[in-house]
C-alpha cells in the first residue's frame, strides 16, 4: 500500500513539473514597448481608408489613464475629473503631442510616460499623496467587450490600442497587482488571449463594471514572467 502511495506521489510531482515547464514564460519586453515616436505618429496621423489611427490612439490613452490612476508612472499623478470622457482624454494627449514635435523619431522614450505627463499637465493635483490613487473607469469591461467583439474598423482599432496601452504599462511594474512579461510573445496571440477572455461566458455582473484595464491585466496574467 505504501509503495502504491509513493508511486502515485512521484507521478503527481512529475506531472506538476511537466505542466509548469509546458506553460510559456517570457522575459520583460525591452522598454519601451510603445515609444514616443510610435505614439506621436499614431495620435497625429489622420485616419485613412485602411486603418483608424485616431481610434488606436483613443484606446491607448484611455488604458494608460485608467492604469496610471492606480499605478502612477514615476510618481506622475493626474487628477482627472471622474466624469471626463475618454474622447476628451484623447484630445488632451493629441494637443500635447502636436506641440512636442521633438518626440518624433525618439525610440528610447516611453509613450505611456508622455501620456501621463500630458494628463498631469492638464489636470494637475494640488497635492501628490497616496489618497489620490483611486480606481477609475473611463472604459468599462462591458464596453470594451462590445468593442472587441464587434466588427468595424473603429471599434477594432480602439480595442487593439487599449490592449497595447495596458501591455505598455507593465513596463513600469505590476498592473492591479498582476505581473506579466511579453518578450518573444507573439502579439497576435496576446491580443487573441484578451479577446478570448472578454468573450468567455459568463463574466460575472460585477466584472462587467470593472475598469476595462483591470480586466485586460487579469487576462494578461497568463503571460507569466521567467523567474
Amino acid at each position: 500500500m505504501r509503495a502504491v502511495v509513493l508511486i502515485v506521489g512521484v507521478i503527481a510531482i512529475i506531472a506538476l513539473a511537466f505542466f509548469k515547464s509546458a506553460a510559456p514564460a517570457y522575459r520583460k519586453y525591452p522598454p519601451p514597448f510603445v515609444n514616443t515616436n510610435a505614439l506621436y505618429m499614431t495620435c497625429t496621423t489622420p485616419g485613412s481608408s485602411s486603418w483608424d489611427w485616431a481610434a488606436v490612439c483613443g484606446g491607448f490613452v484611455a488604458a494608460v489613464a485608467e492604469v496610471s490612476a492606480v499605478n502612477p508612472i514615476d510618481g506622475i499623478i493626474a487628477c482627472v475629473p471622474s466624469e471626463t470622457r475618454s474622447s476628451t482624454l484623447t484630445a488632451v494627449v493629441q494637443s500635447y503631442l502636436e506641440g512636442r514635435s521633438d518626440l518624433r523619431r525618439r525610440l528610447d522614450l516611453s509613450g505611456t510616460r508622455e501620456v501621463a505627463l500630458a494628463l498631469a499637465a492638464t489636470y494637475p493635483c494640488e497635492e501628490l499623496s497616496a489618497d489620490r490613487r483611486r480606481e477609475v473607469t473611463y472604459v468599462s469591461t462591458e464596453e470594451l467587450q462590445r468593442r472587441c467583439a464587434s466588427g468595424g474598423e473603429s471599434r477594432d482599432a480602439f480595442c487593439l490600442g487599449f490592449i497595447d496601452g495596458v501591455i505598455d504599462m507593465f513596463e513600469h511594474g505590476a498592473v492591479y497587482g498582476v505581473s506579466a512579461c511579453f518578450e518573444e510573445a507573439d502579439m497576435n496571440t496576446v491580443h487573441a488571449r484578451v479577446r478570448g477572455w472578454l468573450a468567455s461566458p459568463p463574466l460575472r455582473w460585477d466584472q462587467l463594471s470593472w475598469p476595462a484595464s483591470r480586466s485586460v491585466a487579469t487576462a494578461l496574467a497568463a503571460f507569466r514572467c521567467l523567474s
